[in-house]
């Protein structure tokens, strides 16, 4: 009876035998990874960093970046520490998905990134750390921002706008949902195509600064007009067809006062520019040959980021005047309508042209976030419910694949696609009362602040931890990690300092006058909103762990009982090295004197040739 309607030849493995019973158990998770399903290459893996990385964060942020430094030179500074961060962060994060998890001595790459990582960390208090980012990311690990900035760009004005913005947001969050889960392989092409695009999109910039400098630029005749409120009048180009007019990158220190609040809130967006390189790490265990591919097209990815990222904030500075420049910080809007972007188009074609123009380009680059970070999101809930934190961990945790029966099926993670839809969904609904740009700096300041700079802090101390302690094991990181040791604890040491900066000086208030005019312009919410609300979200994660590690044994027929996960992974040698192509997780409640610390239990299988 236990094997009706499934397959009872001979030739399927105990191990699938394992796997396909596992289905049936409401009290356990059978998950493949890899076996039967097309595994990530090279060039996937670098359009998925791509994709999110470059998103509308290049067009937008540098018009926010001047706007909170008031100054060219700082503000091209502080692209150059950005791009040293992320080269930071990135080493970390290999550093990190090539060496844990670790099953008795060999580390087997996995999905969830941070997951991994912090409980590899923080192994006490039990599920503390789990919790913590958990929940994190599943309320803020949103595309909600993307969706709002996609929906706005791709609508023109009319009345009952608003209305008509949130029903594309969650149109294209549903798009990418369904994509993904319904062709896996589907989504993955579209995510090359669409990372191809912005690629050849951001070297148009440096075309134009190079038909700047050959004195091409304002070449049209005709009376054109950038607005950036949609009123006030920012440019005009037969004012502007001179040979003598003044690059804003000419003396770019000229007249810089520092703001307490505008610098940190400047440097948050550029690390929300930058952020995005630890996708490779959220579907590292889908990787073909991830100990060669994974580093490579890391490394790949931030190299031609960075470049572009520093060449295109040049670009910008050489294209536009220091009027113009001047003129956009003056009337003081971070709307897509106010970009840098926008009035360098404006300044080589008539100004509707070049609106149209732009809005079609942050259409592309945010749905093309919305498709990687749906594909990758969804992998790390899927690894969150799998720690049996959540209520119907099985629904949210496994993959389902098309045919039950066939186990070279695709599967697919059913139940985490529609947690993130949910959530990004409400996130949509729940912002929908404010204007658009106001949304989408809003979710995305929140997403880098308690997200991506928060936990790159944590990892960063914990890198350190490691390399000048004993493991548990009593053996020392650096004889298990590869990495180079000094340039380890230097990564380690720019990361804590670049994300620590705008987690500390967040809570500085406007007090000047020039704070709080910078204030007035970032946003239409008040100074204290980003770190207020990003780490409520944190305090909640840890509430939610209190009730779940505390109050929730107390009740019922668990009252004495502790929450125990075991996992059983199965392993099988791949170019010289093991992989898990599917696992098998068992959560009970036992007696807490069988477990006195509730930990996880890893139950191996000899890995398989």
């Amino acid at each position: 009876m236990q094997n009706q309607g499934r397959p009872s030849s001979p030739d399927i493995s105990d191990e699938d035998r394992a796997y396909l019973d596992a289905r049936q158990n409401p009290h356990q998770i059978a998950n493949r990874i890899t076996r039967g399903t097309q595994r990530l290459g090279y060039y996937t893996v670098v359009c998925f960093i791509l994709n999110r990385v470059i998103g509308t964060g290049i067009f937008l942020s540098p018009g926010t970046v001047f706007i909170g430094t008031q100054s060219v030179g700082i503000s091209l500074l502080f692209w150059i520490f950005g791009a040293i961060n992320a080269i930071a962060v990135s080493y970390l994060y290999i550093e990190f998905g090539l060496n844990i998890p670790r099953y008795d001595k060999a580390p087997v790459p996995r999905n969830g990134g941070e997951l991994n990582y912090l409980n590899y960390l923080i192994k006490r208090p039990v599920f503390l750390a789990t919790c913590l980012f958990g929940i994190t990311f599943i309320l803020l690990g949103s595309t909600a921002g993307n969706a709002i900035s996609f929906a706005d760009n791709i609508l023109p004005s009319m009345p009952g706008r608003n209305a008509a913005v949130v029903g594309i947001a969650v149109g294209a969050v549903t798009f990418s949902c369904l994509i993904h889960g319904t062709w896996r392989r589907g989504g993955i092409l579209l995510n090359n195509f669409i990372a191809s695009i912005k690629v050849l999109i951001i070297c148009i910039f440096p075309v134009l600064a190079v038909c700047a400098l050959a004195g091409v630029k304002h070449s049209n005749t005709q009376d054109l007009t950038c607005m950036t409120n949609a009123t006030n009048c920012l440019t005009n180009s037969k004012n502007a067809i001179t040979s003598d007019f003044t690059m804003a990158i000419t003396h770019p220190f000229d007249d810089t006062r520092p703001s307490w609040y505008g610098w940190p809130n400047a440097f948050l967006s550029v690390i929300f520019a930058y952020g995005g390189f630890n996708q490779a790490n959220y579907v590292l265990g889908e990787i073909d040959r991830p100990r060669q591919v994974f580093p490579k097209a890391v490394k790949t990815a931030v190299a031609l980021v960075v470049v572009l990222y520093i060449t295109v904030n040049i670009s910008y500075m050489i294209v536009l005047t220091k009027d113009q420049l001047t003129s956009l910080t003056e009337a003081g809007t971070v709307a897509p309508d106010g970009s840098v972007a926008l009035v360098a188009f404006a300044n080589f074609i008539r100004c509707d042209k070049a609106r149209q123009l732009f809005a079609a380009f942050t259409a592309i680059a945010s749905l093309g976030n919305i498709i990687v970070m749906t594909f990758t999101a969804a992998r790390v809930k899927q690894e969150i419910a799998k720690e049996g934190i959540l209520p119907f961990a099985k629904f949210f945790g496994e993959s389902l694949p098309k045919d039950e029966l066939n186990l070279r099926s695709e599967p697919i993670p059913v139940g985490a696609l529609l947690l993130h839809w949910s959530i990004t969904v409400l996130l949509i609904l729940a912002t929908s009362p404010k204007d658009q740009s106001s949304s989408y700096r809003l979710l995305t300041a929140l997403l880098s602040y308690a997200v991506e700079a928060f936990f790159s802090i944590v990892l960063g101390i914990g890198m350190l931890y490691l390399r000048f302690t004993r493991t548990s094991s009593g053996g020392r990181w650096r004889d298990k990690s590869s990495s180079n040791h000094v340039i380890s604890i230097i990564s380690a040491v720019i990361t804590i300092v670049a994300n620590t900066f705008p987690i500390v000086a967040a809570w500085i208030p406007p007090v000047t006058g020039l704070s709080t005019c910078i204030a007035d312009k970032l946003s239409t919410y008040q100074w204290y909103v980003i770190a207020t609300v990003g780490w409520s979200v944190l305090v909640c994660s840890v509430i939610y762990w209190l009730v779940f590690r505390f109050v929730l044994p107390r009740f019922g027929n668990r009252r004495g009982m502790v929450f125990v996960v075991e996992r059983e992974p199965f392993l099988h040698s791949e170019h010289g090295y093991y992989v898990q192509y599917h696992e098998i997780v068992t959560f009970s409640w036992v007696a807490e004197r069988r477990s006195p610390v509730a930990e996880y239990q890893l139950v191996e299988r000899p890995p398989l040739t």
